[in-house]
C-alpha cells in the first residue's frame, strides 16, 4: 500500500507518545509501559521480555527503552544533536540494565544512510541493539493499520481523506470529518471513546449518555468516521424510531445507525420511548446480523426513560457495558483536553501565561466538561474574566451563570443575532434578508438595525454561532445546543421575547421546547405562563379542530402541559370524545390515557365518558393482554378498586376460553427476523401473571386448582411453539469482530506538567 503524508507537526507531543503506542501494539504485537516527560530519565516507555512481534525480528529479548522526539515544524530532519543530547542518558539506561534494545521514534525526517550513523553511535554505549524510525516509517504505519486511526482519530484530519478512505462511504465520511474538523485537533481519545469502540466491536451497540457539552456527539462522529474507514460501514442517521423501518436492510450487514438524542433532545419524549420499544425486537435482529447501532442521550433523560423502556425486549439497555458515561474523565484526560484546547485556541499568550498556574486546579473540577475547556480558549467567553484562581476555577465549576452572565452582556445587535438564529428554530438561513417580518419585528425591538446585526453575526462566528452547510444551503447555527439552553433562559424571563418567541416558532419547533405552565421537566427551554396560552393555542390549533391531534401534540397535550392548559383546549365533551379514538394501548404511557386520567382527577372528563374509557381500556387489554388491571395501574386515577377487580374477573375468563387460539395467532403472525421469545413475551407474562395470583391464594377458599392445571399447561405449550420456531430461525448472519486495542494512560501528576508550555 502506497503510504498516505500525515501532518504529524501538528500533534502535541502527548498525543505523539499515545500514537506511538498504538503503533508499537498494532505493529510489534506488545503492550509496554509509557512514563510521564520529565521523569523518565530517557526513557518515554519500557518493555522487559521477549520481543515476539514481526517489527525487526524474532526472539530479541532482555530489556527494551523507548523515547520518542516531536518537532512541531514541518518537514523538519533528524538532527545529529537530538540523538547526542540522548547519549549519557542512553549510557546510563545500559549501565542499569534497562536498555538492552534502544528504539527512538520522531516525526522529523531520517533517511537510512543518517539512520545508520545515529544507531551506530547509540551501540557505542552499551546498546545491543539501537533502531531509529522517522515519519516515513510511521506514516506507513498509520496507512497499513486503520485500527491505529480510529484509537489516534486526530490522524482523520492530518491527512488527504480520500486517500484513506477510498469506498463507497467516502462521501458521507468527508461530509462528517467537515463538520468537526474545528474541534477534531483538539480532541483525546478517552476512556469512554476506546470503551464505546469495545461495545461496538462486542456487542453491536452503544448506548452513549452525558451531561450537555460532555463530548457524546463529537465521539459518535468519530465512531461513524472509523466505521466508514476501517470496515467501509455506511452511516444512516435515524432521527426517529419509524426511520428504522425504512433504513435497516436485513441483507445488508454493513449498515451503521446512528441515533442521536434517542429520547428526546432536550427533555424524555414519553412517546418515542414508546415507539423505540415496539422497534425493539426490530433493533436486535439488526445487530444480529450485523448492524452497528449507537444511541445518544442527555444523562438525565436517559435516567427519565429508563423508566418506560422495555428492556426484557432489549437487554442491553441495562448492560453497563455498553451504556457509557462520556463525562467521566480521568484527571490526565482533562488536562490534556484542557492542553489541547489552549494550545490551538485564540487566547493569546499574554493571558495564557497569567492563567497557568492556575490549570492543575481546573483538572481537579468534578464537572469539567470538554465543550467549557474549548470556550475558555475563545477570548469571546473571557474578555471580563478576572486571572486568579477562583474566577478560572469558578468558569469550569459554574458553566451556566457564566454564560448567562456572557449573554446578558452582549450588545444589542448580538443579542437580536443570537434571537434571529433562536427564533428560526436553530437554523438561521444565509444570507440574512428582512422580507421576513418577524426578522424586522426581532431588529427593531432589540433596539439594532440589519447592518449590525450582519456584523455581529459574522463576529460571533465560531463562539456562539457557526456556520453550517445542508447540500447547496447554508445557515446559522449555535455552536452548542447549550448555548441555545442559556439563550432560552434568557427568553423566559423576558415577557417581550417570550412574545417575539411566540410569533416566529413553527409548530413543530414549539412542541419539542415548551412546556405550558411549570411542570417541573428538566431540559426545557421555555416554560410559557398562564397569561400566553390562548397564543400557544393559536400555534398548535388555529382552526380550533380537536378532531384531528396529530401523535406529536397529544405527546405534548399528555407531558408538558398544565391541567389549566387542557382544560382550555379540550373545553366540550366532544373535544374529549376524540381522544376515545386515540387509545392506542392499555398501557399507563399510553397519551390518551393520561390526558383523561388527568382530566378524570381534576373532575373534566364526566362519569358517562369515563365508563366509555374504561370499556375501550378493557377490549384493548383482552387484544393486547396488557396486565393493567392485575397492576391496578388506573385504581384511583379512572375507576375504583371494586370496578377492578369485576374487569379483571371478565378478562381472566376471556383469557382462558381464548389460549388456543391466541397461542396459535401468534405464531401464524411470527416472521423469521421476529424473535421467538418477544413474540410470546406479553401472552406469557400475563399468563405467569395470573398463575402466580391464584398460588398467592392456596390453602384459601378463592384458590382455583383447575386454573393452575390450565396455566400449567398453556406455559407447556408456549414452550413447545418456541422451541419448534427457533429451530425454524434463520442463523445470524456473521460478522467480523472490530478491533479496538487499549491506550495506556499516563500518569501526569510526576514531573514536568502538560501545562508547561501552553503559553508558548
Amino acid at each position: 500500500m502506497q503510504s498516505i503524508q500525515f501532518d504529524l507537526h501538528k500533534l502535541g507531543w502527548k498525543a505523539f507518545e499515545d500514537l506511538v503506542s498504538c503503533i508499537l501494539k498494532e505493529t510489534f504485537g506488545q503492550t509496554f509501559q509509557i512514563f510521564s516527560d520529565g521523569v523518565d530519565g530517557g526513557r518515554d516507555g519500557a518493555f522487559y521480555g521477549t520481543w515476539s512481534g514481526t517489527g525487526f525480528g524474532d526472539g530479541i529479548s532482555n530489556s527494551f527503552t523507548t523515547q520518542c522526539k516531536h518537532t512541531s515544524k514541518q518537514g523538519m530532519k533528524l538532527s545529529k544533536g537530538v540523538v547526542s543530547d540522548e547519549l549519557p542518558k542512553i549510557e546510563r539506561l545500559v549501565s542499569e540494565g534497562l536498555a538492552d534494545v534502544y528504539l527512538l521514534f520522531t516525526n522529523c525526517s531520517v533517511s537510512a544512510e543518517t539512520a545508520a550513523v545515529m544507531e551506530e553511535d547509540i551501540r557505542k554505549t552499551g546498546v545491543k541493539f539501537a533502531k531509529i524510525y522517522g515519519a516515513e516509517w510511521i506514516n506507513h504505519s498509520i496507512s497499513l493499520y486503520p485500527s491505529l486511526r480510529r484509537m489516534v482519530p486526530r490522524i482523520y484530519g492530518l491527512g488527504d481523506l480520500s486517500q484513506i478512505i477510498t469506498n463507497q462511504a467516502f462521501r458521507q465520511a468527508k461530509s462528517v470529518l467537515d463538520s468537526i474538523a474545528p474541534d477534531l485537533a483538539c480532541f483525546v481519545p478517552t476512556e469512554a471513546y476506546r470503551r464505546c469502540a469495545h461495545a461496538i466491536r462486542d456487542y453491536g451497540f452503544v448506548m452513549l449518555i452525558g451531561e450537555p457539552a460532555s463530548g457524546k456527539t463529537m465521539i459518535a462522529n468519530l465512531l461513524a468516521l472509523s466505521a466508514a474507514d476501517e470496515w467501509g460501514l455506511q452511516t444512516l442517521i435515524l432521527s426517529s424510531p419509524e426511520d428504522l423501518d425504512r433504513q435497516w436492510n436485513p441483507d445488508d450487514p454493513g449498515q451503521f445507525f446512528w441515533v442521536d438524542d434517542a429520547f428526546g433532545s432536550n427533555h424524555c419524549d414519553f412517546n418515542r420511548v414508546q415507539e423505540w420499544n415496539q422497534r425493539l425486537p426490530k433493533l436486535k435482529a439488526a445487530i444480529h446480523k450485523g448492524a452497528r447501532v449507537i444511541f445518544t442521550s442527555r444523562s438525565y433523560i436517559f435516567r427519565a426513560a429508563q423508566n418506560r423502556l422495555n428492556t426484557n425486549k432489549f437487554e442491553l439497555f441495562r448492560d453497563s457495558r455498553v451504556t457509557i458515561e462520556v463525562e467521566k474523565l480521568s484527571d490526565p484526560e482533562k488536562a490534556m483536553i484542557l492542553y489541547n484546547h489552549l494550545k490551538l485556541g485564540k487566547q493569546t499568550k499574554t493571558f495564557r501565561r497569567a492563567i497557568k498556574n492556575f490549570l492543575p486546579s481546573v483538572v481537579s473540577v468534578p464537572k469539567f466538561l470538554p465543550e467549557i475547556a474549548r470556550r475558555f480558549a475563545n477570548p469571546q467567553f473571557t474578555n471580563k474574566l478576572v486571572p486568579n484562581e477562583a474566577a478560572v476555577v469558578g468558569f469550569f465549576s459554574n458553566p451556566t451563570g457564566i454564560m448567562a452572565d456572557i449573554i446578558g452582556g452582549l450588545a444589542p445587535a448580538e443579542r437580536a443575532a443570537l434571537a434571529l438564529v433562536f427564533s428560526n428554530g436553530g437554523e438561521l438561513p444565509i444570507p440574512l434578508r428582512i422580507e421576513n417580518p418577524q426578522t424586522t419585528n426581532i431588529i427593531t425591538s432589540m433596539q439594532s438595525n440589519l447592518g449590525d446585526v450582519k456584523a455581529a453575526l459574522s463576529a460571533l462566528d465560531d463562539s456562539l454561532i457557526r456556520i453550517s452547510k445542508t447540500q447547496d444551503e447554508h445557515y446559522w447555527k449555535f455552536r452548542h445546543p447549550t448555548i441555545r439552553d442559556a439563550f432560552a433562559t434568557d427568553v423566559a424571563g423576558n415577557p417581550e421575547l417570550i412574545d417575539i418567541y411566540l410569533s416566529g416558532v413553527t409548530k413543530e419547533r414549539l412542541i419539542e421546547e415548551i412546556s405550558c405552565g411549570d411542570m417541573g421537566i428538566e431540559g426545557i427551554k421555555l416554560v410559557v405562563p398562564h397569561s400566553m396560552f390562548n397564543s400557544v393555542l393559536n400555534i398548535i390549533d388555529p382552526s380550533g379542530n380537536r378532531a384531528l391531534i396529530s401523535r406529536p401534540i397529544l405527546t405534548f397535550l399528555a407531558s408538558r402541559c398544565s391541567t389549566d392548559f387542557l382544560g382550555l383546549y379540550f373545553n366540550s365533551d366532544e373535544a374529549k370524545t376524540y381522544l376515545l379514538d386515540l387509545i392506542s394501548s392499555a398501557r399507563r404511557y399510553d397519551n390518551s390515557l393520561t390526558i383523561l386520567s388527568r382530566l378524570n382527577i381534576n373532575g373534566l372528563l364526566g362519569d358517562d365518558l369515563r365508563r366509555k374509557v374504561l370499556d375501550k381500556l378493557s377490549v384493548l387489554a383482552s387484544i393486547n393482554h396488557s396486565d393493567c388491571f392485575i397492576d391496578a395501574d388506573f385504581v384511583g386515577v379512572l375507576l375504583s378498586k371494586e370496578e377492578n377487580e369485576a374487569r379483571l374477573s371478565v378478562q381472566k375468563v376471556e383469557f382462558y376460553s381464548n389460549m388456543n387460539e391466541i397461542i396459535q395467532d401468534i405464531e401464524d403472525s411470527w416472521a423469521t427476523d421476529d424473535d421467538v421469545d418477544e413474540a410470546f413475551y406479553d401472552v406469557t407474562r400475563l399468563l405467569e401473571r395470573f398463575r402466580d395470583e391464584n398460588n398467592e391464594l392456596y390453602c384459601e377458599d378463592f384458590y382455583d386448582e383447575d386454573e393452575w392445571q390450565k396455566s400449567e399447561q398453556f406455559i407447556r405449550e408456549i414452550e413447545i411453539r418456541k422451541d419448534k420456531l427457533k429451530l425454524q430461525q434463520s442463523e445470524a448472519v456473521d460478522y467480523d469482530e472490530l478491533e479496538a486495542e487499549e491506550a495506556q494512560s499516563t500518569d501526569l501528576q510526576l514531573g514536568r506538567s502538560i501545562f508547561d508550555d501552553v503559553d508558548e
